[in-house]
């Protein structure tokens, strides 16, 4: 089940274990994501999720856990946890799976937590091509509700061309306040495949529970995205604290370039180690800077001097830093 998933993100033919381990994660993160977003939005406030599983007690390939073994979040953590932010903006995505030709509709919630101000803002949806290519794009005002609440808007519906044929889309939704400040953002990659050109298979699909396609043939999304360049680097990296084998680092990161960057990731390599971000594995928009914090825990038997931190993306070259932990 997770092989079939994790064939939609890379070629499964012959993979590497790395291979492997990376797709299953995105492909397990897109369904955590999509699963928790309905979810909460028909339960805003009795929705509780217990994944299947949360931890391992060993290290494991498929990314059906959420952390392994040694206390390392997986992509599926971060694909999870960011449903969870206070205010989330999400589009109310009726499948992943589309043929040619479909009317797409652009419906999209807005989730604002327990104790949170009503506001007004601004929600934005942009769809890309495979080239990251904007081939669309709506805005319309809201005023979000105070308090636990599910603003629903539909926004019209965008056209899938008849001659777009297996290839990924990109849904990228926006919600900023009234002065422009992004308050969130949620990213999508729906795509045509052959199999929902045949009407019968086409009918089933939506009308019914069936097995999760494998896509022996693409289109996969890595390949896909790794065709169009940008260029990621860091604008900051400082050890704010350093407790025994503890510690945590304030990083910047910025794409320079004039595409979007994903799957932006940050690494910790060189030692023994486990650790937690704010936010990894994510979308980078063009011209965009991010903040983000990293706690850390040495893994090692002596006393480490320094470890090297590394920032990768499925388009842009890997850039790396050395963290010195010792004056």
């Amino acid at each position: 089940r997770m092989l079939s998933r994790a064939s939609h993100i890379d070629n499964m033919a012959k993979p590497a274990l790395e291979t492997i381990a990376e797709a299953t994660q995105i492909g397990a993160g897109e369904f955590y994501q999509v699963m928790s977003e309905g979810v909460q939005s028909n339960y805003p406030v009795t929705t509780g999720l217990m994944p299947w599983v949360y931890k391992r007690p060993w290290p494991v390939v498929a990314a059906i856990n959420l952390v392994d073994g040694m206390g390392q979040p997986s992509a599926t953590y971060y694909f999870l946890k960011r449903t969870y932010e206070p205010t989330h903006v999400l589009l109310d995505i009726k499948r992943l799976l589309w043929a040619p030709g479909e009317a797409f509709p652009i419906s999209v919630n807005v989730l604002n937590g327990v104790d949170r101000p009503g506001f007004k803002g601004v929600v934005q949806v942009k769809i890309l091509d495979d080239s990251f290519r904007e081939v669309w794009q709506v805005s319309e005002n809201v005023n979000v509700p105070e308090g636990t609440s599910v603003l629903k808007e539909d926004m019209g519906i965008y056209a899938i061309p008849q001659t777009y044929k297996e290839k990924y889309f990109f849904a990228i939704v926006s919600l900023t306040d009234e002065h422009g400040k992004v308050i969130s953002h949620a990213e999508y990659w729906p795509r045509t495949i052959k199999l929902m050109e045949d009407e019968a298979y086409y009918q089933k699909f939506v009308s019914e529970p069936v097995d999760w396609p494998t896509l022996n043939s693409g289109p996969w999304l890595k390949p896909t995205v790794a065709k169009h360049k940008t260029s990621v680097e860091f604008k900051e990296v400082k050890l704010m604290k350093k407790d025994g084998n503890k510690g945590r680092i304030h990083i910047a990161v910025a794409n320079k370039g004039r595409l979007p960057s994903f799957m932006t990731n940050l690494n910790i390599e060189g030692v023994s180690r486990s650790f937690y971000a704010n936010d990894n594995f994510f979308w980078l928009a063009p011209g965009e800077t991010k903040s983000i914090e990293i706690g850390f825990e040495l893994r090692e038997s002596q006393v480490v001097s320094s470890m090297k931190l590394v920032l990768s993306s499925w388009n842009a070259k890997t850039q790396s830093q050395k963290v010195k932990l010792i004056d």
